[in-house]
């Protein structure tokens, strides 16, 4: 009779065995996670990563918050059912464009950022881009301009001109609702701050309105009692002195009806064309606000300390280069 000892041992080894084939057997998966830009700005929600390998199938995930793989974005596990893939290399692809590759190792978890060139226009980096307007990014574009009703044919006593400002890159930072109104109409004037030393808003020459270091837009409204143009000015205030970054001319005009006294015909001016009309101004620094000023493009650098990042790495701005931290010591 064969000995329990050896019968029990024969059963443990058994066991042992299959254990490990159970486990290596098991479906293996090699986590990603990290920030996804373009230009140094934070992709829309929903962009598409694929990870990629030769003989294997594609496996995808989104973006949220600028982020994939983690919070708020979905975990991103590129798994490995039949155990091959192990030491090859996956690589990651947006639109087409790679962006970059990792050597696939087993229940490892990587940091992983991107930076895309094809994501479209990015909402939120200070420029009203193709594809944007005020409906769908107003932080870049602005608050939309309520719309007149239209006039009736040769105006009517209370009736607005209408009309809208002409577009151009100033228009980053300085927005009016209407290009001519008249005597006692209200007009809205939008700006973004974007510095710590705050803005001041002039008319004709006049301070009317100052403000602070704000993201989004900030609006002043005022009406004029007396026709003719009236020029709005940006500026951004500093230690030596102010800044001018924006100009914009509004038409006031009498009361509808009155027209030339001598002649009884209504005036009628000239449209004035804005200098910076058609001209679009990038120089793909994260640390500077880029808008056209009298037809020359300007590039005002960020406050010192401000985010920026380079390659989906957060850095800083400092005297409007965006620099990598100092590591902590």
């Amino acid at each position: 009779m064969k000995s329990p000892r050896i019968f029990t041992g024969f059963i443990l080894i058994l066991m042992l065995t299959l254990l490990s084939v159970s486990v290596f057997a098991q479906p293996s998966g090699h986590q990603f996670y990290g920030l996804v830009t373009s230009g140094g700005f934070a992709v829309p929600d929903g962009i598409t990563i694929i990870a990629r390998g030769t003989g294997y199938e594609d496996q995808v995930t989104h973006t949220s918050d600028g982020k994939y793989g983690q919070a708020p974005a979905d975990i991103f596990i590129v798994k490995d059912p039949d155990g091959y893939r192990h030491g090859k290399t996956v690589e990651f692809y947006i639109n087409d464009e790679k962006v970059g590759e990792a050597t696939y190792q087993s229940l490892e978890t990587t940091n992983l950022n991107f930076e895309a060139t094809n994501v479209g226009p990015i909402c939120g980096n200070t420029s009203c881009e193709e594809g944007e307007d005020c409906s769908t990014c107003e932080a870049d574009c602005g608050a939309c301009a309520p719309v007149d009703p239209p006039a009736a044919p040769g105006g009517s006593p209370g009736g607005s001109p209408g009309g809208s400002p002409s577009g151009g890159a100033n228009d980053n930072l300085l927005k009016v609702n209407k290009a001519s109104l008249e005597i006692d109409e209200k007009v809205t004037a939008s700006v973004k701050c974007l510095w710590k030393f705050g803005c001041t808003l002039l008319i004709d020459g006049e301070e009317v309105a100052e403000f602070v270091k704000v993201l989004g837009w900030q609006d002043f409204s005022t009406s004029f009692d007396s026709d003719g143009d009236k020029v709005f000015e940006f500026h951004r205030k500093g230690l030596v002195g102010d800044t001018l970054l924006a100009t914009k001319t509004v038409k006031v005009a009498a009361l509808a009806g009155a027209g030339d006294e001598e002649t009884g015909e209504e005036t009628v001016e000239d449209e004035e064309i804005d200098a910076c009309e058609g001209i679009t101004c990038t120089d793909n620094n994260p640390c500077t606000v880029d808008f056209c000023l009298n037809a020359d493009c300007k590039y005002e650098a960020l406050d010192d300390g401000d985010t920026c990042y380079l390659e989906g790495t957060e850095c800083v701005c400092t005297s409007g280069e965006c620099i990598l931290p100092e590591p902590a010591e």
